[in-house]
This record gives structure tokens, sequence and C-alpha cells, in this order.
């Protein structure tokens, strides 16, 4: 039987680790048993482009696998090897409430650019087609979308 730091060794061939798995197949319960109270460290491992378990969360916009991440010291602040935060990824996912919840809580500058594509998050959300986002940047935190 394998310890639980094996597992976090263990991947597949684009990077992902149970961790990553457990929050793409929407299943809380089994990320409570890989981040447990001795494995807190592991919960912010990247996959080999980057991503953590929270930027799956914020783009499939799972409130509560993103609040669990977070309670259990998921930092925010990451970004994948091209410069995607989650905060884009909220964006892109049309996931308001997450996206208020970044903004709100973290100090995220609602004008940061991703490295590949140079958008903001604004933009990103407009090319995904979600209006209330494009909205709320707008409204909320004076975004300009015509930058």
């Amino acid at each position: 039987m394998l310890l639980m730091n094996e597992l976090y060794c263990i991947q597949d061939a684009k990077g992902l680790h149970p961790l990553h798995l457990a929050v793409l197949t929407n299943r809380l319960n089994m990320l409570k048993v890989l981040v447990d109270e001795e494995n807190q460290t592991q919960v912010n491992l990247a996959q080999l482009d980057g991503f953590t378990p929270l930027h799956y969360a914020c783009h499939k916009g799972n409130k509560l696998m993103f609040q669990y991440l977070i309670k259990k010291g998921a930092d925010v602040t990451l970004k994948s090897a091209k410069g995607v935060s989650c905060l884009h990824l909220a964006c892109a996912g049309g996931h308001l409430e997450i996206v208020s919840i970044l903004i709100e809580n973290n100090d995220f500058n609602p004008h940061m650019l991703t490295v590949a594509s140079q958008s903001e998050p604004v933009h990103v959300a407009a090319r995904g087609g979600h209006l209330s986002v494009v909205k709320y940047l707008v409204e909320q935190h004076k975004v300009n979308p015509a930058k």
C-alpha cells in the first residue's frame, strides 16, 4: 500500500497528480483525504504547466472545492507557466462569485495580464461571453475593457 507522501509523486502523462484529478472530477471527499492535516503543504502542488488544484477549482467554478483549498492554505497568487492566474480562470469560466471573492478578499489586481496572451481578466471574460463578469469588473472595479 502506498503511503500518502508517495501519492504526490504519482502523475499521469499530463503531469496531473491525484489532487488535480480530485478537483477535476468534483470529488471533494477524495480531496479531503488527500489534503489532510499532515499533507496541507501539498495543496499547492503544480502540474507540469504550473496549474494547481486551486486553478482547476476556479476554472470549473467549484465553490466548495475553492473554499476548502483556501481554508487549507492554497496560494491564490500562484500563476501557471504562461502567467495564467486563478482570477483569469474564474473569468474564463464566467464564475462571478469566485471572481468577486478573489478580488475582494485577496487584493487581486483586476488589470493583471497573462504572460502568453497579454489579456486582462475582463478580456478573458468577454471572450467567453460572460456578461455578468464583464459588468462586475467594469462597474465595481472601473476596468476599461477598451484598453
